[in-house]
């Protein structure tokens, strides 16, 4: 099936000398698809908090998993998702999900099942208060969420409170990742195109700041403003120096495998506060870290403990806010969380934009999610794209 999806997609991306990059090690996931706590689906966001707990964004088992520091036993804390993409975690332990093929963000406030819609309808579409397949989501300091409206071409950005969003970048070709830096500097994985742009606030055309990419999806700039890039189709992170456009192999060989330093489309990376990098490597089912958490356990002989995450953390902050990173984080929410927004998990699939046949692009949208491409893999194929 991945030979057959992939043959649809032609070339996808340029060939490359591979510096080499450190082997890592698995700190969740059994490298095999499951549903139980221990086990992923396909991942497609990945978040850590201050604590060190990561938040995973499980897509084919329309979760969110939440992963205590050193745990690699999860607990669910959302719910009334369909395939949800990026997750991020505020300062305030407030969970934020590009809830994918429901085509909107929902917001999980800390220890809360239930979510409030933030961003988007519910029903796909490209009015302002409307999303298409929304691939990621990051807030700004000021409580503003960024989203990569993926079948748009565009990043929404929607202030605290409103429920239409403003186009803060344009020109793109189905971005699958956003970050927002201290400054308000707004990166966007540019999928299709190749490359990362950077739209300083005001600027909506942005300027390139990284290339050599193929499907580039998550993205992640840490406080000395390196930003770190999920190479998907090269199947490795690259990290780019300020003010540089060429990257450095961190993590991957640049050839899909299962070995220790090897990954298999990466889809999210994010960076600790001691510079740990944790990849989704999302066809080999887990996370992969490379850097001192690998050597730590080493050094230890003591791997992640099975004990799994409480359901709600005290105050958990995102990583980015930390002195390692350069995430800004938003500010606390006191609106009480709306349970009338739940989704009903019985309800039909959310409607899917009607660019060609609908079954058709059902069942394009579940091979593409299935297989860690998400929208970006739907607009390959050729459905929406002009």
């Amino acid at each position: 099936m991945i030979a057959l999806v992939l043959s649809l997609f032609g070339a996808i991306g340029p060939a490359h000398a591979q510096a080499e990059a450190p082997a890592g090690c698995t700190v969740i996931g059994t490298g095999s698809f499951g549903t139980n706590d221990r086990e992923l689906g396909i991942t497609h966001g990945l978040s850590i908090a201050g604590d060190g707990s990561l938040y995973v964004g499980d897509a084919r088992n329309s979760r969110v998993q939440i992963f205590a520091s050193g745990a690699r036993s999860g607990t669910t804390i959302t719910s009334g998702l369909k395939s949800p993409g990026g997750v991020f975690v505020a300062n305030d332990g407030t969970l934020y999900v590009a809830d994918t093929l429901n085509h909107r963000v929902q917001a999980f406030a800390p220890g809360r099942l239930v979510g409030r819609t933030v961003a988007g309808t519910g029903v796909g579409g490209d009015a302002g208060d409307e999303l298409q397949l929304p691939s990621a989501v990051h807030v700004g300091q000021d409580g503003t969420v960024y989203v990569a409206d993926t079948f748009n071409d565009r990043v929404q950005a929607f202030a605290p409170g409103e429920t239409f969003g403003e186009t803060v970048a344009e020109g793109l070709r189905g971005p699958a990742g956003v970050f927002v830096d201290r400054a308000g500097t707004v990166f966007v994985a540019d999928t299709l195109n190749g490359q990362v742009r950077a739209f300083p606030p005001g600027d909506t055309n942005g300027i390139v700041v990284a290339v050599g990419l193929a499907n580039p999806t998550g993205i992640f700039v840490d406080r000395a403003g390196t930003l770190y890039v999920a190479d998907t189709f090269n199947n490795r992170v690259q990290a780019f120096a300020a003010g540089s456009v060429e990257g450095t192999t961190v993590a991957g060989t640049g050839t899909a495998g299962s070995a220790a330093d090897e990954l298999f489309f990466p889809y999210d990376v994010v960076v600790g506060a001691d510079a740990t990098i944790y990849v989704a490597d999302t066809n080999n089912y887990r996370i992969q870290a490379f850097g001192p958490r690998c050597a730590a356990e080493a050094a230890t002989d003591e791997p992640a403990t099975d004990e799994p995450a409480s359901e709600s953390e005290d105050e958990p902050v995102d990583e980015s806010d930390e002195p390692a990173t350069d995430e800004p984080a938003s500010e606390s929410e006191d609106e009480p969380v709306d349970d009338s927004d739940e989704s009903d998990e019985n309800d039909e699939m959310a409607e899917l934009p009607n660019t060609g046949s609908d079954d058709d692009l059902l069942v394009v949208a579940s091979v593409c999610l299935a297989m860690g491409l998400s929208a970006l893999g739907i607009r390959r194929l050729g459905y929406g794209v002009s």
